[in-house]
C-alpha cells in the first residue's frame, strides 16, 4: 500500500500559539508576507497498518486537517473526510510524524492550518486487458467494489460498505438484443455490460458504474463462501 500526498491547501494562522494552546489566533490565507511551511520529513510513516487494511482492501483518499506550529510539528489533526476508521487512523498517525519547517510572517514562524489529502492504495498500474474483453478482476476506484467475470461467462460482484456491510451475488453474462447482459441472483436488478476504453460500464435502473482493471484479490470478506 503506497500512501501519496495529492492535494495540500494551507491557511496561514498568527503568531498567537494556537497549536500549543495559547488561545486562537486569526485564520487568513497564506500569501503576501506569509510564507507557507515546506515539508522536510515525512517520518517512518504506514507503520502499525492493522493487517484488515490490507485483507479488506481498505484504500481511497483521506483528508486532514492540521495546525502546523512555530516548531513545524504536527498538531490537532482531524478527519475531513473519512474513508474507514481504519484507515483514518493511520492517516492521522502518519501525518503526527511528519515534520516542516514552519511557516513565517515578516520572517516569524507562525502557525498555519494545512488541509491536504492523502491517498492509500496500489501505486503499481494493472496489466491493460484486451479491448472489447469483459474477462477479469474488474474494481470501482476507491470504493470496495469488484466484480470478476470469468471465461465461462460467470460473473461474480461484491459491494463492502464504509461500515463494513458486505452484499455479494453472482450473475450469468448473456447476449441479449440490447448487447450483453449480467443477470444477477439476489434481486439484484440487471447490468447491461460493455467496455469504454479501458473500463468496464455497467448500467442498470439502479444507476452506472465504471470499474477499472484490477490485478489484486478482493477482500478477504468478499469470498463466494
Amino acid at each position: 500500500m503506497i500512501a501519496q500526498i495529492v492535494l495540500a491547501s494551507i491557511f496561514a494562522a498568527g503568531a498567537a500559539g494556537q497549536a500549543d494552546g495559547t488561545g486562537a489566533a486569526e485564520i487568513s490565507h497564506v500569501g503576501g508576507d506569509v510564507l507557507a511551511p515546506k515539508l522536510i520529513h515525512r517520518g517512518r510513516g504506514l507503520t502499525g497498518i492493522p493487517l484488515a487494511v490490507f485483507q479488506e482492501r481498505i484504500e481511497g483518499s483521506v483528508i486532514l486537517e492540521a495546525v502546523i506550529t512555530t516548531r513545524g510539528k504536527v498538531a490537532d489533526v482531524k478527519v475531513r473526510k473519512s474513508v474507514h476508521p481504519l484507515l483514518d487512523k493511520v492517516a492521522i498517525e502518519d501525518l503526527r510524524r511528519w515534520r516542516y519547517s514552519p511557516a513565517t510572517q515578516n520572517g516569524k514562524p507562525v502557525n498555519v492550518i494545512l488541509v491536504l489529502t492523502i491517498k492509500y492504495g496500489n501505486a503499481a498500474p494493472p496489466k491493460p486487458r484486451p479491448p472489447g474483453s469483459l474477462v477479469g478482476n474488474w474494481k470501482v476506484p476507491e470504493e470496495r467494489i469488484w466484480i470478476a467475470i470469468g471465461q465461462d461467462n460467470r460473473a461474480y460482484q461484491c459491494r463492502i460498505t464504509t461500515s463494513d456491510i458486505v452484499s455479494k451475488a453472482g450473475g450469468v453474462v448473456s447476449e441479449a438484443p440490447e448487447g450483453e447482459t449480467i443477470r444477477w441472483k439476489n434481486d439484484w436488478p440487471t447490468d447491461s455490460v460493455r467496455r469504454d476504453g479501458d473500463q468496464l460500464l455497467l448500467t442498470s435502473s439502479s444507476g452506472s458504474l465504471r470499474l477499472r482493471p484490477d490485478d489484486d484479490d478482493m477482500a478477504a470478506s468478499c469470498s463466494p463462501k
